[in-house]
């Protein structure tokens, strides 16, 4: 099994960010390996908003929120979430995920 972790902060830590926008993007993506794994959610598809309690999802700028989901959907194809891409997409056009056991 993939050391998660590892892999979120490898990946982040080869970006072309700054420093600060590193940590962001680690503290988000870890926050939502947590997530995945609090073991409270079903098997839904969820969009990457639903996926951030509402709280930290006000906090991300619309940039940065667009970057996330760029990193996210890397880290998914390279197997560091554990999640999987169903392919479709919302209403709105935003991807729609599964959170894998």
């Amino acid at each position: 099994m993939p050391n998660h972790e590892e892999n979120i902060i490898s990946y982040i830590d080869n970006c072309d960010h700054t420093d600060n926008d590193k940590a962001i993007f680690i503290d988000l993506l870890l926050t939502l390996y947590i997530y995945c794994h609090e073991g409270f959610h079903n098997q839904l598809l969820k969009t990457l908003k639903q996926l951030f309690r509402t709280e930290i999802w006000e906090n991300i700028d619309g940039h940065e929120r667009n970057t996330l989901g760029k990193h996210v959907r890397h880290l998914v194809k390279l197997g560091g979430l554990p999640l999987t891409d169903t392919g479709e997409k919302n209403g709105r056009n935003h991807r729609l995920y599964i959170i894998n056991k």
